[in-house]
């Protein structure tokens, strides 16, 4: 084990470098836990990517996306066969780029496959299991996506922005004043789209409840 964190810990330090070698000390903290994360479950740790069309703070907000699967768990009905793909999704502008298309080569999360796709229109996102909304999304998307019909469907919602969180989403993905990315759970969200998760994942979240929206 010593050996492990010792190898996760030195990736994390190269992996938060700048191009002119400094490092970006901010981000420390949350990417050496999530290449934590990333070693233990035997996966390539996303965050060393050296793909700079994508900022950090994305590569390390994929490399949660990539890990959530292996703590929460879908009802049965969601996938059509024991051998069916998990379905990651992004709604609005990409954020990530290529990095993203790299999760479907030969990858898999939570023992499935991994399909990719970008979504546009609101009716598409039923296809997912895991959906990313960029900021790029407008409320009147965001909505009904949280509440109605699509708000107890068994899709990981994770958004980006403040409030989103109590307002609904399952996983809202926020920025510290210090520039490390935290993670918000509302476990009322979860209940509803009947997903469980894992206690480890709650661990290193801020636990939250709906709460509306100020006007």
């Amino acid at each position: 084990m010593r050996t492990t964190r010792h190898r996760a810990l030195c990736v994390a330090e190269s992996s938060t470098r700048d191009a002119s070698g400094a490092r970006c000390r901010p981000w420390f903290r949350i990417v050496w836990l999530v290449v934590i994360h990333c070693v233990g479950l035997g996966a390539p740790p996303l965050a060393r990517s050296e793909d700079s069309s994508t900022t950090l703070e994305y590569k390390v907000k994929l490399a949660y996306i990539y890990n959530f699967p292996h703590y929460i768990t879908w009802p049965e009905h969601a996938f059509e066969s024991a051998d069916s793909p998990l379905v990651i999704a992004v709604l609005g502008e990409d954020p990530f780029g290529p990095l993203l298309d790299r999760l479907q080569q030969g990858r898999r999360a939570a023992g499935r496959p991994i399909v990719v796709r970008r979504f546009k229109a609101i009716a598409d996102t039923r296809q997912a299991h895991l959906l990313f909304v960029s900021r790029s999304a407008t409320m009147a998307q965001v909505g009904p996506l949280l509440h109605g019909p699509q708000g107890v469907l068994p899709i990981l919602v994770i958004c980006e922005s403040p409030g989103l969180g109590n307002a609904g989403a399952p996983v809202n993905l926020y920025l510290d004043a210090d520039g490390t990315v935290g993670i918000e759970v509302n476990v009322d969200a979860i209940a509803r789209r009947r997903l469980n998760v894992n206690a480890k994942m709650l661990e290193i979240a801020r636990v939250i409840r709906d709460k509306p929206l100020s006007p």
